[in-house]
């Protein structure tokens, strides 16, 4: 390989001389020919690399790429050899990296060829001046997450506080249904469910575990509780140990809970929070609306941006149902019949709305919504 940028002028000023030209038929499609391109093959049937030395203008490194192999592009942006705006564009936001790694290499080219001319030729459709950081979609997994979590969290068993009947069902329920979805799930019931214990499954066990592409979903389903700080009132997660006469020391915070989020990787995150007063974890609220059904381009918008979500039982000052829907409660029966996940990706701000329009014909909860801290917009695809 060229390993410094005099080797790599000598190749380019003596190009004729170094390096014969390749016979046409070497670029006939039919032709099965293989050659290397760092560390990977690939099939020149596919045809991506005359499709990228055209679409970059890199004609006069034809040949070296060919000899060298294409890692050679790396190292000829690195040392600023070339300085089109468009190539740097593509190297610095990610797709060189995309490119070398994903099986559809035209389809790749073609979405950036979109996505360039989207943000250099269409400015004044943007409600700002401020540059659009477009970030790439992966095509290998296209529509999709590398990995998704559901954890659910259930006490019907208080040492000291009235006991439920529903809770350890609700999360029962949902961690089977998840599994229908791909989801790998994980139940913590009762005893299992302490202050130290919730906490070490956010801030230690999915922040270790999670990656940035993986969708995290976390349940709760048990005894909320308010408690009121200078005309203030602030919402608790009540875990199976805490007593009756409690301190927020006792309780887990619903705001605590939203901010742990920041330690875990993941660039979608939803909480559902199905006890009393949960509205408190929402720490700023979202304008809905419905959308029926998003468009492949849109879903991969949504996907390239961090998402952190909420859903809440009602609000903040309601007490929320214990049963209703026959083991389960109103909110966890609503959330396993929703239509969504079946023909729209299971859309979390759909979910929502449906939420919103069937609880309260079973019971007087309303469900609210909210966005997170890290928020950047868009939505979670519970189905994908």
């Amino acid at each position: 390989m060229v390993e410094d940028s005099s080797k790599i002028n000598l190749l380019i000023n003596n190009e004729n001389k170094l390096i014969p030209k390749p016979p046409k038929q070497r670029f006939i499609p039919e032709l099965k020919v293989r050659k290397r391109l760092g560390s990977i093959l690939v099939n020149n049937s596919q045809n991506w690399i005359k499709c990228f030395i055209k679409n970059f203008n890199l004609i006069k490194y034809h040949h070296l790429i060919l000899i060298e192999g294409f890692k050679i592009i790396e190292k000829l942006y690195k040392l600023k050899k070339i300085k089109s705006k468009k190539f740097v564009f593509f190297m610095k936001n990610g797709w060189y990296r995309l490119l070398i790694t994903c099986d559809n290499k035209l389809e790749l080219l073609e979405s950036f060829e979109y996505f360039f001319n989207l943000v250099n030729n269409k400015k004044s459709k943007f409600r700002s001046l401020e540059k659009i950081n477009i970030i790439p979609r992966n095509h290998v997994k296209i529509l999709n997450y590398s990995r998704k979590i559901w954890i659910s969290f259930g006490i019907n068993d208080y040492d000291n506080w009235l006991n439920l009947n529903n809770a350890v069902n609700d999360a029962e329920s949902l961690s089977k249904f998840s599994k229908k979805f791909n989801f790998e799930s994980k139940l913590f019931i009762n005893k299992e469910v302490t202050k130290k214990s919730i906490e070490d499954i956010i801030k230690s066990f999915l922040y270790t575990s999670s990656n940035y592409n993986d969708l995290i979903v976390i349940s709760f389903h048990g005894h909320g509780h308010t408690i009121k700080i200078d005309n203030n009132s602030y919402g608790f997660f009540v875990p199976h140990d805490a007593p009756l006469k409690c301190t927020p020391g006792d309780l887990i915070s619903t705001n605590d809970i939203s901010s742990w989020c920041k330690y875990i990787k993941s660039r979608h995150i939803l909480l559902l929070f199905d006890c009393c007063y949960s509205g408190h974890s929402v720490l700023r609220s979202m304008n809905i609306k419905n959308e029926k059904k998003y468009s492949d381009e849109t879903i991969d918008v949504f996907l390239s941006k961090k998402a952190r979500i909420a859903i809440n039982a009602g609000t903040n000052d309601q007490k929320v149902s214990d049963d209703g829907w026959n083991n389960n409660s109103i909110f966890t029966g609503c959330i396993m019949s929703y239509p969504g996940f079946y023909d729209n990706f299971g859309s979390a701000i759909n979910l929502y709305n449906y939420l919103l329009e069937n609880v309260p014909k079973h019971c007087s909860q309303t469900p609210t919504i909210g966005k997170l801290l890290g928020d950047e917009g868009g939505d979670i695809f519970l189905a994908l």
